[in-house]
């Protein structure tokens, strides 16, 4: 395999799909600055709309290991279906798929015997449906057991809870285990791994809520 990978695109529309690609050996003849993937999607003004799809990447051979997986780096890309096995060792070659750009769409891939399926550079965009689950995979959620004190009309209380990977600008959603009766749920995300949720009654007449269980979700 030489320093461009074995497959690159760089074009509008682009559609990578059902290729089986297997022990794509690299040494370091070939390899360029450790800037090497198997599928490899690379940015420019007419780079739009890739779609990686449904490939089979297996046992990442060698003695170098800067070669990664896939790379995307345009615009819009998307990277669902596509196998993993045996990504591991240091630098690119531990990555399955790595994403360098904020509006891809990443889900549904595997992996197994590997040691990242998922690096983002900056906001990976929307991840989902990935197994295993990679860090920043949305959407984000926590959920812990809070007891409310009683409120009376017009009486709000805030509530913290801690949601890995969240940052601020995210969009977050609060849920409750008990009927609210008629007090509202707002939550946002007040810090980097921390989401603020606000119970607020504005019923008429106070309100004492059992303990229950509160959720959190992030989406980006």
């Amino acid at each position: 395999m030489y320093s461009s990978g074995a497959l690159r695109v760089q074009s509008v529309g682009n559609s990578v799909t059902s290729n089986v690609l297997n022990f794509c050996t690299a040494t370091t003849a070939n390899l360029g600055a450790g800037d090497d993937w198997w599928i490899q999607e690379i940015s420019g003004a007419t780079t739009t709309s890739t779609v990686i799809s449904n490939n089979v990447l297996s046992n990442n051979g060698g003695g170098v290991t800067t070669t990664g997986g896939i790379r995307v780096n345009g615009t819009t890309p998307i990277v669902s279906g596509n196998s993993f096995n045996a990504f591991n060792g240091s630098g690119n070659g531990a990555i399955c798929v790595r994403t360098e750009t904020g509006n891809g769409t990443i889900y549904g891939n595997t992996e197994a015997n590997s040691t990242t399926l998922v690096s983002a550079s900056g906001n990976p965009g929307v991840l989902y449906g990935n197994n295993p689950v990679s860090a920043g995979a949305m959407p984000l959620r926590n959920s812990a057991t809070y007891d409310p004190p009683s409120l009376a009309d017009g009486e709000g209380v805030t509530q913290g809870i801690s949601c890995a990977g969240a940052v601020l600008g995210d969009i977050a959603v609060a849920t409750f285990s008990l009927d609210l009766q008629g007090i509202s749920l707002t939550a946002w995300v007040s810090a980097a791994d921390s989401v603020g949720v606000r119970f607020q009654n504005e019923t008429g007449g106070a309100i004492n809520l059992g303990s229950g269980t509160l959720y959190v979700r992030v989406l980006r």
